[in-house]
């Protein structure tokens, strides 16, 4: 009577604690061990899921973060159309810029296709920042840290969803053995 008691009890907790109905296909065995509840709870609990997949919308940001070259393509159409007269004038651009962590800023724009009064074209720019925006203090460096900070707050927050279940886990386990011993105890 001791063991089947035991172990719906264990059932009944990690179906409570997962906040989600199991699979049909999971297997729970007959008699769980602390170490094999926990794995259930930490892998069917969606706050966790969750969480993991803010720390990975997090990397991915702190990836795109510290992306210093970027590309661009475009194209410019004009149509005009007056009584007697029209024209057609279009452009197609390509852009490459690269910026660093210092603030500089360096540009290419390239337009090697030009129609009607628009004509081809290479521009290039360089900007270097002397007074704000400087260093540290540049858009780029500010962006970085941003998303370096969000990296490790969404890393912590795992951390501490992780912990939360599992003392959960624990604490229900051992009330569970002990509600057993009592039955037990009365019978």
């Amino acid at each position: 009577m001791r063991l089947p008691c035991l172990s719906l009890l264990l059932i009944h907790l990690l179906v409570v604690l997962s906040e989600a109905p199991l699979a049909a296909d999971s297997s729970i065995p007959a008699r769980l061990s602390v170490s094999q509840a926990i794995s259930l709870a930490l892998d069917a609990n969606p706050d966790l899921k969750s969480a993991f997949r803010g720390r990975e919308t997090s990397l991915s940001n702190l990836r795109m973060a510290g992306i210093q070259t970027t590309y661009g393509i475009g194209s410019t159409v004009k149509l005009d159309h007056s009584p007697g007269d029209s024209s057609f004038d279009g452009l197609v651009s390509y852009d490459l810029t690269h910026q660093n962590l210092a603030g500089t800023k360096a540009s290419a724009a390239v337009s090697p296709i030009g129609t009607g009064s628009d004509r081809g074209s290479v521009g290039l720019r360089l900007t270097h920042p002397l007074m704000r925006g400087k260093g540290a203090l540049s858009p780029k460096s500010d962006a970085l840290q941003s998303a370096l900070s969000n990296t490790n707050i969404s890393e912590r927050e795992l951390y501490r969803s992780r912990q939360a279940t599992t003392i959960a886990v624990v604490r229900a386990y051992f009330n569970a053995v002990l509600a057993a011993e009592q039955v037990a105890v009365q019978e």
